[in-house]
């Protein structure tokens, strides 16, 4: 099963938890180690998991996608897929849990399983620097297709000057309060400070403080 580090012939796996606003499909593997085909049947207790096979044969190794059918799930529901075959059975249990986006703005992260993937270019604000400085939103460019860059690349601006920087803002929403991590990737052809080295950028939470940082490793 998607998620799990170990192989089951009999007992019981997960596969990592299904979310309504991300709309996952996971995969499950059913391999043959031996020589010899042998078929398998594969079946869900609920109406509203989606198996993409639910019978055939394996000679080396079949994948049997599954997903959920959101129309029939309306709250966190628990459900089970039942996998056998080459005398075995194995239970793979699924999570599908339903979050009310209702009240979010457009535009907003939802954070499921642990995180949420920002697309650059999809803030929802953005604000033009003090002399015009603005970011530019690169299509078909970056790790998600979308990537910005500060314009003109010849500004700077000093950590004591962070109200004259342009910025863009992203909604972000999470279900409980904690620290939380934020990862950026960062493109090392873009134009650093050449008297000090730096590729920097600026992070501010809720209107807090803004932390700087430094893409490049120090020297």
């Amino acid at each position: 099963a998607e998620g799990e580090s170990k192989t089951y012939t009999t007992g019981s796996c997960s596969l990592p938890q299904f979310t309504s606003t991300n709309k996952e499909a996971y995969t499950l593997e059913i391999a043959n180690g031996g020589g010899t085909p042998f078929e398998y049947k594969a079946s869900a207790n609920a109406d509203w998991i989606q198996l993409s096979e639910t019978s055939g044969s394996v000679t080396t190794q079949k994948m049997i996608e599954v997903s959920i059918d959101w129309e029939k799930v309306t709250k966190n529901s628990m459900g089970k897929i039942t996998v056998t075959g080459a005398n075995g059975t194995v239970i793979v249990n699924v999570s599908a849990k339903v979050t009310d986006v209702s009240k979010l703005e457009k535009g907003t992260y939802v954070v499921e399983n642990g995180y949420a993937s920002i697309d650059a270019g999809n803030y929802t604000k953005k604000a033009e620097g003090a002399s015009g400085e603005y970011f530019f939103v690169f299509d078909g460019y970056g790790k998600t297709g979308k990537t910005i860059k500060v314009l003109p690349t010849t500004k700077t601006f000093d950590a004591d000057k962070l109200s004259d920087a342009p910025y863009v803002e992203y909604k972000v929403y999470v279900e409980e309060a904690g620290t939380y991590n934020l990862m950026g990737y960062f493109n090392p052809t873009s134009n650093a400070d050449k008297e000090s080295v730096q590729l920097r950028y600026a992070v501010s939470v809720d209107g807090g403080s803004a932390t700087v940082k430094n893409t490049l490793p120090s020297t």
